[in-house]
C-alpha cells in the first residue's frame, strides 16, 4: 500500500478553522494517514506534492433538492456533482428505495427524516451542486470557513454518516483542493473550483 502527501496553503480542520501549511498524507484507498501543519511555515516532506489553495475533505451534500429518481436515472447530473466535489449527495425521498446495483461517485444515500439541519444548512438547500451553490450565495455573517465546515464535518455530523466530511487519521473523506479562491481575505471569488486529489474506495465511503 503506498501513501501520497499532498500539501497547501491551507487545509480546513476538523474544528473548522483554516489551519496553515498542511501535509496530509493519505492511502491509495483513501484512507488518511496522517496530517501535519507548519503555523511557522511549511516544512518539506519527502514526495510530497505541493498546492495552490486550500485542503478540505470531499463535500458531503444533505441539501440537495434533488430525488432519487433524477440522480440514480441520470449519469450527467451525477458526474457534475463529482465534478464539483461531491462525494455524498443525500436525497430525502421517504418511500423511495436506493438500489444496490446503482453503484459510483457521489454515492447515494437517503438521509433520515428525522435529520434536522442547522440554520447554514437550510440556507444551501437548493438546486445545482454544493459548491455552486456556495459560490452562488451571498451570506454577509458566514465565512468561507463556516460554509466549508457546514458542507463537510457539519453535514456528516447531521446525516449520522462516519469516516467523511473531517480530514484527520483513520477518516476516508476523500480529498480536495480549493483553488482559485482570495487566499488573502479567506472569500469566494466567482472562478472558485475543486480538484480531486484523492477518491477514496466506494466500499469504505459505504461502510
Amino acid at each position: 500500500m503506498s501513501v501520497n502527501r499532498f500539501a497547501a496553503h491551507f487545509m480546513l480542520s476538523p474544528e473548522g478553522a483554516l489551519v496553515r501549511w498542511p501535509v496530509v498524507a493519505v492511502s491509495d484507498e483513501g484512507v488518511i494517514e496522517s496530517v501535519e501543519c507548519f503555523e511557522h511555515g511549511f516544512k518539506e516532506r519527502p514526495f510530497t506534492r505541493f498546492f495552490s489553495g486550500i485542503l478540505c475533505p470531499a463535500f458531503v451534500d444533505i441539501c440537495s433538492k434533488v430525488s432519487a429518481a433524477e440522480i440514480l436515472g441520470d449519469q450527467f447530473l451525477r458526474n457534475r456533482h463529482f465534478r464539483d466535489g461531491t462525494l455524498i449527495l443525500g436525497v430525502k425521498d421517504v418511500e423511495s428505495t436506493i438500489p444496490a446495483v446503482q453503484k459510483g461517485i457521489p454515492v447515494v444515500v437517503q438521509i433520515p427524516t428525522e435529520c434536522q439541519s442547522g440554520t447554514f444548512q437550510n440556507q444551501l438547500t437548493g438546486s445545482g451542486t454544493i459548491l455552486e451553490r456556495m459560490k452562488g450565495h451571498t451570506f454577509s455573517n458566514v465565512t468561507l470557513e463556516e460554509a466549508l465546515f457546514a458542507a463537510t464535518t457539519g453535514a456528516a455530523k447531521l446525516g449520522g454518516l462516519k469516516g467523511v466530511g473531517r480530514l484527520e487519521p483513520g477518516a476516508n473523506p476523500g480529498l480536495l483542493l480549493l483553488r482559485n479562491v482570495d487566499l488573502v481575505n479567506k472569500q469566494w471569488t466567482a472562478g472558485a473550483a475543486v480538484k480531486w486529489l484523492n477518491v477514496p474506495d466506494e466500499e469504505l465511503v459505504r461502510g
